[in-house]
């Protein structure tokens, strides 16, 4: 559905279920859902070059052109600002690029934002739990990288660029009003030649061994990320599982974890520890850290 308005279309967010599963089997994430992340990423991946996340990158010892290659972006106003020359206020709320919060100024940048495009601050309001709240972007100062499923773009993944809390380092959009699981980043393998895929966890263990020339590396943002290990089985390509190593054995019970998840979708492919054979090559992996990107600063570290 869709009206015209001046020079743009706006598009109605339409209540379709994006669980329901196409004749295939895949996931069916809606067409105007995809639209929009796909216009989001554009402007994130414009402003990776020129922002903060340039440098974030290039200090966890990846090469800023690669992660610019596969997607990396920045958060800045431009973002919210030209989404709304297409999309409405209560639009960019349902699909999690704002988010609502009363503990956010009037001074803010969005709502200085959305007085200049003729929004007065009781327009703006918005209901945040048992009060009123103001809006932020979810993005904003994030290196962001995209999240598809099913070639379908889905989400982002936002790092913080600055020393910031733990809870606060990692974000992705808001599902509460579209209920479109978030997917995962580098899907994109599933689809090339490749008979067998690593899966890593987070972003920069991905990046990282894509680096160190892993290229079927692929993160999937959470190992109960269900929905990604069903779009694996039915790749049926060979599976290589890169978690971390830690003492208390949490990257091994997940390892253990996906695997049994992929035996119960009857999973015909072939699945090995890539993190075993990895530590059996580079015995020094375990004195850099307990994951890739550790082991790969290091190595920068140790090649200068």
């Amino acid at each position: 559905l869709a009206d015209k308005t001046g020079d743009h279309t706006k598009i109605r967010f339409i209540n379709r279920l994006p669980r329901e599963f196409s004749k295939t089997g895949k996931i069916a994430v809606p067409d105007e859902h995809h639209k929009i992340m796909s216009l989001a990423q554009e402007v994130l991946n414009s402003q990776f070059k020129s922002s903060p996340a340039w440098d974030y990158v290039a200090g966890r010892a990846i090469e800023p052109e690669l992660g610019y290659s596969l997607g990396a972006g920045y958060g800045n106003d431009e973002l919210i600002n030209a989404l709304l020359d297409d999309y409405d206020y209560d639009q960019l709320i349902h699909y999690g690029f704002l988010g609502i919060s009363s503990k956010v100024s009037s001074d803010g940048a969005m709502c200085w934002l959305l007085r200049r495009r003729s929004m007065n601050m009781d327009e703006i309001k918005r209901q945040a739990n048992t009060q009123f709240g103001l809006p932020y972007s979810v993005l904003a100062r994030r290196v962001t990288f995209p999240l598809a499923l099913e070639s379908q773009m889905t989400n982002f993944y936002g790092r913080a660029t600055w020393q910031c809390v733990e809870r606060s380092k990692h974000r992705k959009l808001s599902v509460e009003h579209t209920s479109v699981p978030h997917g995962a980043f580098n899907t994109r393998i599933l689809n090339l030649g490749y008979s067998e895929i690593i899966v890593a966890e987070g972003v920069f263990d991905a990046l990282s061994l894509i680096q160190m020339d892993s290229h079927a590396t692929m993160a999937i943002i959470g190992v109960s990320n269900r929905v990604i290990l069903e779009s694996i089985a039915r790749s049926a390509k060979n599976l290589a599982i890169a978690l971390d190593v830690d003492r208390n054995q949490t990257g091994q019970n997940n390892t253990k974890k996906i695997i049994d998840g992929l035996k119960a979708m009857n999973y015909s492919g072939k699945v090995r520890n890539f993190t075993q054979d990895f530590i059996t090559e580079h015995p020094d992996f375990l004195e850099a850290g307990k994951d890739y990107n550790e082991y790969l600063i290091a190595q920068t570290k140790t090649a200068y």
